[in-house]
């Protein structure tokens, strides 16, 4: 979304202001007149006979003068000047609608902006309320609608992100990448892989390079047990981005699957290195390292998972487990 140049925006409201001022004032005069051909004949016709003789003393020419004197004898005089009046009354509304247009585009870039910096520094609540404002004054905005979503996404609000997902790619299928990783991540979470599957096909057609989208399609074919695509995906997303921790926690977690723990674990070391606020990656390695018996290093994993998350229900359960196995 471009910015908006606010001499632009003063300038192109002045003008509006000023044509409805001299539209307002048109409309009076159309109005006003009017109602003096209509209400004062008497007078109207007095005008119209001193137009005449002035006419003819300046010396108009007669035919031009009883043609005009005619005319504004005839009721088509007042057709003309009511026809006038909508003219300026339409203009006034024009106007006002396009002054309106403008004020509300620029209050809506002011939401998104506002929106958009409140995302950047996790407040998701807020950005979703100030987004949310920013559409109803331009519905048709696709990156309110887009960083909107990926708020939601943060908020576990999936079915909300999906929406909004839908929303941008109808409004701009080509919109970028994102907004298709994005949708086939709301779709992994709400049980939909082959959703996840195919939208990542479509957020890597557009970008090849699209490290997110190789791992999450990476985890759709882990739900569905595809373990050689599962690899590939993981594999490729860590090749185009060497410092990705999810993807080396989601590829560990492909080791531990196939029970190769040793793997998972310097995968999930390779994560927590990357990301050392990392509490799934611990609480992952903690399970890989308890299967290798290495209880201790399983307790100390769990313990800085807690530290991270003291509500972290899974890694309190695992370190329980551990405890019982080391007969406490």
């Amino acid at each position: 979304m471009s910015g908006i140049d606010m001499n632009v925006v003063n300038g192109s409201l002045k003008v509006f202001f000023r044509l409805g001022c001299l539209s307002l004032v048109m409309a009076i005069v159309s109005g006003a007149l009017i109602f003096v051909i209509t209400m004062r004949r008497d007078l109207w016709l007095r005008w119209v006979a001193f137009e005449f003789n002035f006419y003819s003393h300046i010396g108009v020419p007669k035919k031009i003068a009883e043609a005009n004197r005619r005319f504004h004898e005839s009721s088509k005089v007042i057709f003309a000047v009511l026809s006038l009046l909508v003219v300026f009354l339409l203009a006034i509304a024009l106007c006002a609608w396009c002054a309106h247009d403008i004020r509300a585009r620029l209050r809506a870039r002011a939401l998104y902006d506002s929106g958009l910096a409140e995302y950047q520094s996790r407040d998701y609540s807020s950005a979703i309320r100030d987004l949310t404002k920013a559409l109803q004054l331009n519905p048709k905005n696709d990156s309110s609608y887009y960083v909107r979503a990926s708020a939601k996404l943060r908020l576990r609000d999936y079915p909300g992100a999906l929406a909004d997902c839908d929303r941008v790619i109808q409004l701009n299928p080509s919109y970028n990448a994102g907004v298709y990783e994005s949708r086939g991540l709301a779709k992994y979470y709400l049980g939909d892989n082959a959703g996840t599957i195919a939208d990542c096909d479509a957020a890597l057609k557009i970008d090849p390079q699209f490290a997110s989208a190789y791992n999450d399609r990476g985890m759709a074919e882990l739900a569905l047990k595809n373990y050689d695509a599962t690899s590939n995906d993981f594999n490729k997303a860590i090749a185009l981005d060497p410092k990705f921790a999810q993807a080396y926690n989601d590829r560990g977690y492909l080791k531990a699957e196939l029970k190769d723990f040793s793997g998972a674990v310097a995968d999930y070391s390779r994560a927590i290195a990357l990301d050392s606020e990392f509490p799934m990656a611990l609480n992952n390695r903690g399970n890989a390292k308890r299967f290798l018996k290495d209880y201790q290093g399983a307790m100390a994993d769990y313990d800085k998972a807690i530290a991270l998350n003291p509500k972290y229900a899974s890694a309190i359960s695992n370190r329980n487990v551990t405890l019982k196995l080391l007969g406490r």
